[in-house]
């Protein structure tokens, strides 16, 4: 059998104290030291130097990251004393066999003291600064693409452009719930109402300020401080035996108490349903397709620049069946009929990953037009309101006529039927030549909420889709035999149609 290291070694709340705090300034300074030995076995290659400062540096604020929030509780435990019973003595919450009042402790709270500076002030600060240096750059729309500020992604990506700096608010929201609480008149029901005040705060930030970018984080998030209010109320009741005090019944009471903390798990766990949910959706009312092609979905580090993702739109719009496993789709709705007799139009479907819901479209056809006048259309230069669509205009960008030169466009779509929300999409097109010659126009969705955030969406009522890639290639035949005319979609549209 294991045994326990504090059956083996005298350990106390200091020994975890000294490893908590030391263990990873420790680790920063090899962290540090494994540069320095890597630039100087680099020397004179500036690139690869560069390249092993950005992966320090990303390492340095990973571990940040990781430790703050224990290592700052930890810390802030210290300062947390109470009495046993009758014992005039004040004891440590975290290690009873520790006397607040002795010379040891005093000192140690002095070293607390220090490292509060340096973890539950310190690492917000750094944060703080770190994000501030690149706020021009964190609410640009392409800011995803942007090399400049990919070491401390994980300090803004899931936030709103607008919201850049949320981390270091959500920082002082768990130190404010777990470390100055310490401070408040331990083990009290004043310290439950400043717990309880707290949250009520946040929960009303969360809800005026709806930081995140995903419309379903925003959701879990205000779920989970209703929840924690939630808990901390039925922790106020019960310590001041408000059973008691009113002469409730017992059993009632304790079945409110029961209720009011399940209410708060159930809140959550509901919230996490929608993505069964949506995967039960696929799995009855989807068309699954599997195949062996070897063109698969887009690849993130490939295509996350403009000519990376041009590059794969092509690859999917003329690759042969069986490299892209595609599928071909009869129909028996009279629409589709329709339009494949007129047309002589090729439709083909696919699954992107290569087994799953069908989430790709193609279809091939020849127009007998000017390529010029078909090119227009596909542009839609003049702005016509097509298939449902309520409002499409230009919002920013340039002409979208090269890799270097987006254009940006916002579009919304009066669903049928009246049973869904409409949706509206906020697209960046690319326009270019392929290498047979080829002209192509494609298009995908981008987050900015300087030009159109999730929040405007909600107030009009709109859902907002998700556009993968969506475009068209035109290969002009010559000779008055028209154009070949290559669609490809593949469209989220969100909510319950996803």
């Amino acid at each position: 059998q294991l045994a326990r290291i504090d059956c083996i070694v005298d350990t106390n709340f200091y020994t975890t104290l000294l490893t908590q705090t030391l263990l990873p300034i420790f680790m920063s300074v090899l962290i540090f030291l494994c540069f320095l030995v890597a630039k100087f076995a680099n020397r004179g290659a500036r690139e690869r130097q560069a390249q092993h400062a950005d992966r320090a540096w990303s390492t340095f604020l990973a571990l940040t990251y990781i430790v703050f929030a224990s290592v700052s509780t930890t810390v802030f435990d210290t300062f947390n004393c109470n009495q046993i019973g009758d014992d005039p003595h004040f004891w440590l919450a975290r290690d009873h066999s520790i006397d607040c009042k002795s010379p040891e402790h005093v000192s140690f709270k002095t070293y607390a003291s220090f490292m509060i500076m340096v973890y539950p002030i310190g690492i917000p600060l750094l944060y703080a600064v770190l994000l501030y240096r690149s706020r021009d750059r964190l609410v640009k729309p392409d800011r995803d693409y942007d090399p400049k500020i990919s070491k401390i992604n994980f300090l803004w990506q899931n936030y709103e452009p607008g919201k850049w700096w949320f981390e270091v608010f959500e920082c002082a929201r768990r130190l404010g719930m777990s470390g100055v609480l310490v401070f408040v008149a331990q083990g009290t029901a004043s310290q439950i109402v400043v717990g309880i005040f707290i949250s009520v705060i946040t929960s009303g930030l969360y809800i005026h300020w709806r930081p995140f970018e995903k419309e379903s984080d925003d959701n879990l998030a205000i779920v989970t401080q209703v929840s924690l209010f939630l808990t901390l109320l039925a922790a106020l009741l019960s310590k001041v035996e408000v059973d008691k005090t009113d002469n409730y019944n017992e059993l009632i009471f304790g079945i409110m108490l029961i209720v009011i903390n399940s209410s708060a798990v159930g809140m959550i766990l509901l919230s996490q349903l929608t993505k069964p949910i949506h995967y039960l959706f696929d799995s009855v009312l989807g068309t699954h397709h599997h195949h062996e092609g070897t063109l698969r979905g887009m690849n993130g580090e490939q295509t996350k620049d403009r000519k990376g993702f041009a590059q794969h739109f092509l690859k999917v719009a003329n690759s042969s069946a069986e490299e892209g496993g595609w599928k071909l789709y009869v129909s028996n709705t009279q629409k589709w009929s329709q339009f494949m007799d007129y047309s002589n139009a090729t439709v083909e479907r696919r699954c992107s990953t290569g087994n799953g819901a069908i989430d790709e479209t193609r279809a091939v056809f020849v127009v007998k037009w000017d390529f010029e006048r078909l090119k227009s259309w596909v542009l839609n230069d003049s702005k016509d309101l097509r298939q449902g669509v309520v409002e499409n205009h230009e919002i920013g960008g340039g002409s979208g006529r090269s890799h270097h030169d987006k254009k940006i466009e916002y579009m919304a779509r009066k669903m049928k039927g009246g049973l869904y929300s409409d949706r509206d999409y906020l697209l960046e097109g690319v326009e270019g030549r392929g290498e047979s010659g080829e002209w192509y126009y494609c298009k995908r969705s981008i987050k900015s909420k300087k030009l159109y955030s999730y929040q405007q969406s909600r107030k009009l009522g709109r859902v907002r889709a998700k556009v993968v890639y969506e475009g068209w290639v035109l290969h002009d035949l010559g000779g008055g035999e028209g154009v070949r005319v290559t669609y490809v979609e593949n469209v989220d549209p969100g909510g319950l149609l996803k």
